[in-house]
């Protein structure tokens, strides 16, 4: 059991599920990274048969032949295999994959936080610090895309 920070816990089941080698200071896994320590285990790293999505049994090989088939791009990879359409934790984990699989492959990633900002997440941060931006509402108005301040205006509405 995890308790406090649970970032690391797709890293330990990849590890566990897979019976991935523990790196020479397994304790590295659970402990803060100090400077200059190995990162953990990377998309890279995983079998092709490492389970990205227990709940529609989809494997890193089935995500890589899909987009060896063409599709290049997490909405076309959720499409194709149903990832991350079930419960939704392996979201994260699916997203750093087929970010890795595309690169590896020389296709440019978008690397917003979503569909609705086109910053990175640390961007958006500056952009909120540097702007001042006290509100989500503010947020939206100052740094969002067209559909999601339509959307906003829309649901700001009264019936």
């Amino acid at each position: 059991m995890l308790v406090g920070n649970n970032g690391v816990y797709d890293t330990l089941l990849q590890y566990y599920s897979n019976g991935i080698e523990l790196p020479d200071e397994p304790a590295s896994l659970i402990l803060p990274q100090s400077s200059g320590a190995a990162p953990t285990l990377g998309p890279g790293a995983l079998p092709e048969t490492a389970s990205i999505c227990s709940c529609h049994n989809v494997t890193k090989g089935d995500i890589c032949a899909t987009i060896d088939a063409g599709v290049v791009d997490l909405g076309g990879v959720k499409a194709a295999t149903k990832a991350s359409t079930g419960c939704g934790g392996c979201t994260a984990l699916l997203k750093s994959v087929v970010d890795h699989e595309l690169e590896a492959r020389g296709v440019e990633v978008d690397k917003s936080i979503c569909e609705h900002f086109a910053h990175t997440r640390q961007g958006l941060y500056d952009i909120v610090r540097v702007e001042g931006i006290k509100t989500f509402t503010d947020l939206i108005e100052n740094t969002a895309t067209p559909t999601l301040t339509a959307w906003a205006a829309i649901s700001a509405s009264p019936l």
